[in-house]
């Protein structure tokens, strides 16, 4: 185990979670402001958001509208009691709190939980495979973290990712082609999928997440074993404690695809 690479691997951890928490005040700090925003001109003009109104409506159920928000814009989103409840109890799930830390909207305990893990996936991964692969695990965290939280993938740190996946690989033109291949064949699904149901099986972000651990794992078969295997396995379990706390929200896709990229790294079959 390189200890110099575990602690460099660590600093990256601290700067992923640092960049995390930011990512998170600005975007709560946005939607507070909109909110607000909204709200005053319902006060004031009588004039509804359309799209705000959406917005809210489809928050409460995926934990991204506040108790307090959902009860303040009920009238004119048109919310039932139902609604405000599923507001109650989705926001508490995906860690939002009434007591929120850093400006973030988040509770706490979801704060160290996302601070831990950048931090510990940047020193295990610096340790085996050096500072580098420490920052692509650490900012695969932090991309989790958010997506968890907000159902939001930002696309400039998953092209940073991109670039750390590709240069872990000795900037090898085997892990840019396959990471552009994943990139249009996974769009072209997606795409199918808008036209056969109405509804694309990926976003955007998500597309150009799984192309950017694409460039990671380049065309190792071995890895590819491992990551679709744990992506299955981290898939069921995370259903099944959805199940067990009868939480009925769509899963993001960043937090089922982090950990079985990092399983597949720490399984040594990259390195």
């Amino acid at each position: 185990m390189d200890i110099i690479g575990a602690a460099a691997g660590a600093v990256s951890g601290i700067a992923g979670a640092l960049w995390a928490i930011y990512c998170l005040k600005r975007h709560n700090d946005e939607t507070y402001e909109s909110d607000i925003h909204a709200l005053r001109c319902v006060s004031e003009t009588g004039a509804v958001d359309l799209e705000w109104a959406e917005t809210i409506r489809r928050g409460t159920k995926t934990g991204q509208v506040s108790p307090t928000v959902a009860v303040a814009a009920a009238d004119c989103c048109g919310l039932e009691q139902s609604d405000i409840d599923s507001a109650s109890k989705t926001y508490f799930a995906w860690g939002g709190s009434a007591s929120p830390v850093f400006g973030t909207g988040c509770s706490a305990k979801f704060i160290a939980s996302a601070c831990a893990c950048c931090v510990v996936c940047g020193a295990l991964s610096g340790a085996t495979g050096g500072w580098i692969a420490g920052a692509w695990s650490a900012l695969v965290a932090a991309i989790a973290t958010f997506d968890w939280r907000y159902r939001r993938i930002d696309l400039a740190q998953v092209g940073l990712l991109a670039i750390l996946g590709v240069a872990t690989n000795g900037a090898s033109f085997a892990s840019i082609g396959l990471g552009l291949a994943l990139l249009v064949g996974l769009w072209l699904l997606s795409a199918v999928s808008g036209i056969a149901m109405g509804k694309n099986a990926f976003g955007l972000g998500d597309v150009l997440l799984v192309a950017a651990i694409g460039c990671r794992l380049s065309l190792n078969s071995d890895a590819w074993s491992v990551f679709l295997a744990a992506l299955v396995a981290v898939l069921l379990v995370m259903l099944l404690a959805m199940k067990r706390f009868d939480i009925d929200t769509l899963v993001p896709f960043a937090p089922i695809a982090m950990p079985a990229a990092l399983i597949a790294t720490f399984a040594g079959v990259v390195l």
